[in-house]
């Protein structure tokens, strides 16, 4: 999230070497290891410094450690997420920000690496303790014949996403011979994957049994609606076998058919759909 913020350039101190192969990479060993080099002028930029490495000569400058790394363009990120964030076609952006399509997504993907990095260090402080909200969010990968599942998992008091799972689907459901003429000639060229539903769950339950906290003496409440498949999978994981006086596991099952209001125990999951469907 640092590198969201203005870079001093006068006072900046390099965090790390950006060669994956140096000593200094992931966190410097020395104090010393970086030195001055002449800073370059740049239309977009103004005057940027410059440093290299003592140990491996890699080279870089302040922009290197920045969002808009190698950009011709700044754009405004605040505005960018809020708007994005309101559904906000590309096209309207794109009119909007004075910039190309292309820029658009771009700097759309930059930001959401960065949101996702951030996700990620937040793991560290996961409190634990909550119950988790399990349940799958549907939709497709390339066409109506391939419909997935994104299983979600989500603590129920502060919606902290814990973990999402993917599987593909074979189609089900009413369909015009047509329709199943066509499926039919895909799945010779397609094999569905057996059991996919079974295992994206048992992901989730391997995510929660090696990083969820637990606190003394509570035990784990797991939400889930009433699919079978998820039952199954439970009952089979080590998670639910190797319980003991530390460790319990409390399941809880929802009917599907409930309102998806903020009295129901799926909320979490419901209100994540809500918000992956808008967006």
């Amino acid at each position: 999230m640092n590198r969201l913020l203005p870079i001093k350039a006068k006072t900046f101190i390099p965090p790390f070497c950006p060669n994956p192969n140096c000593s200094h990479h992931q966190k410097p060993r020395q104090q010393n290891w970086w030195n001055h080099l002449k800073p370059y002028s740049t239309k977009t930029f103004g005057e940027v410094p410059r440093f290299y490495c003592r140990t491996c000569r890699k080279t870089f400058s302040t922009q290197t450690f920045k969002l808009d790394y190698y950009c011709k363009k700044v754009i405004d990120y605040s505005l960018l997420h809020h708007l994005s964030s309101e559904s906000v076609s590309v096209r309207a952006l794109s009119r909007l920000l004075k910039v190309s399509r292309g820029c658009i997504i771009n700097r759309s993907q930059r930001l959401g690496r960065q949101c996702l990095a951030l996700h990620s260090l937040l793991r560290r402080w996961i409190g634990g303790g909550e119950a988790v909200a399990i349940d799958g969010f549907q939709s497709f990968d390339v066409s109506q014949y391939f419909p997935n599942n994104l299983t979600l998992s989500v603590t129920h008091e502060s919606l902290y996403v814990l973990e999402a799972t993917h599987c593909t689907l074979r189609r089900s459901g009413r369909m015009t011979e047509k329709q199943k003429e066509k499926r039919k000639k895909l799945e010779e060229r397609f094999t569905y994957e057996r059991g996919a539903l079974v295992r994206s769950f048992r992901e989730v339950l391997d995510q929660l049994a090696e990083e969820y906290p637990l606190r003394e003496g509570q035990p784990l409440i797991i939400i889930t609606d009433e699919k079978k498949e998820y039952e199954r999978a439970l009952r089979s994981h080590l998670l639910f076998r190797e319980q003991g006086d530390t460790r319990r596991i409390i399941h809880i099952k929802v009917s599907s058919k409930a309102k998806r209001n903020r009295s129901n125990l799926l909320f979490p999951c419901n209100y994540f759909d809500r918000e992956i469907r808008k967006d």
